[in-house]
């Protein structure tokens, strides 16, 4: 092998050295999120709102419930066009889905009585919350797994996390203000 031969082995061998130095695998990855508390964080549901809002071309959305991860976003909106119909929406990033229906919104209740505004909620201290709930639970190496926020059958949407271990798992729940209401 000439000389220009064995450079070029030489930079790829450092290239792919460099690539595996830091690399983590997933099931490390997870373990390090759920020792972090889950990942969960509220910049996500803040932009899925704004996101949502731009998509369907409203200044306020009308939701029946958003489910939060540390991966996505999924919210009932009310159509803009139908509005005693509600459409399931997924927010991942920078992206919004296709709606998908929604059969029998509310769950029996009136969708009117068991919907909200998210910018009622104080989703710039879901953080907060999400932290006080680990904390709540107290369950030995507990993360928050989801984040539920509904209406249905209260005077006011409610913010469920759900924070849980290898073991089990304990519902923290907290009004739109922040402030914690009880666990379960």
């Amino acid at each position: 092998m000439n000389r220009m031969g064995r450079l070029l082995v030489a930079a790829a061998l450092v290239l792919l050295t460099a690539a595996c130095v830091g690399s983590v695998d997933r099931e490390e990855f997870e373990a390090e999120i759920r020792e972090r508390g889950g990942g969960i964080s509220q910049g996500l549901p803040i932009e899925a709102v704004a996101a949502l809002e731009h998509e369907l071309g409203v200044d306020e959305l009308v939701v029946l419930s958003m489910t939060i991860s540390n991966e996505h976003v999924v919210a009932q909106v009310q159509s803009p066009e139908f509005p005693d119909e509600f459409d399931s929406y997924t927010y991942r990033g920078d992206e919004v889905s296709e709606p998908d229906p929604v059969s029998n919104p509310g769950g029996g209740e009136s969708p009117e009585d068991a919907a909200f505004n998210p910018r009622d909620i104080e989703l710039d201290q879901l953080d907060d919350m999400v932290d006080q709930a680990i904390e709540e639970a107290d369950l030995r190496d507990g993360y928050a797994e989801t984040v539920t926020i509904s209406q249905a059958g209260r005077q006011a949407p409610v913010i469920t996390v759900s924070v849980t271990n290898e073991r089990q798992t304990a519902s923290v729940q907290f009004g739109p203000d922040g402030s914690l209401i009880g666990v379960q």
